[in-house]
């Protein structure tokens, strides 16, 4: 199981402070989505793909990407962006980055 890495998530144009909490890895990525989508935790999983709901456009896929970068402190490469075109393809891309899950 991962460990915290990042210590704040965007949200928006505002940010959600995540102050003293010891989250994993997982937790930040969904609580990304969640917050990115404002979709319920439910949605999460097998199903959610790129245009599967309709908050992820290619404008929210720009604003996840942004979130996710600043979550983890990161900063994905253009091809990466373009094939994150799942929750689950999301995951293992951020592999390469040494975000694990």
């Amino acid at each position: 199981m991962g460990e915290l890495r990042g210590g704040r998530l965007r949200v928006g144009l505002g940010f959600l402070v995540i102050v003293g909490e010891n989250l994993t890895n997982i937790e930040i990525y969904n609580q990304t989505f969640m917050e990115g989508f404002s979709i319920d935790s439910d949605v999460l999983g097998d199903t959610l793909e790129y245009n599967s709901i309709e908050e992820w456009d290619s404008i929210g896929h720009m604003n996840l990407i942004g979130l996710l970068e600043d979550a983890f402190d990161i900063a994905m490469d253009m091809d990466d962006i373009i094939d994150f075109s799942s929750y689950n393809k999301g995951k293992e891309l951020l592999d390469k980055y040494g975000v694990k899950f």
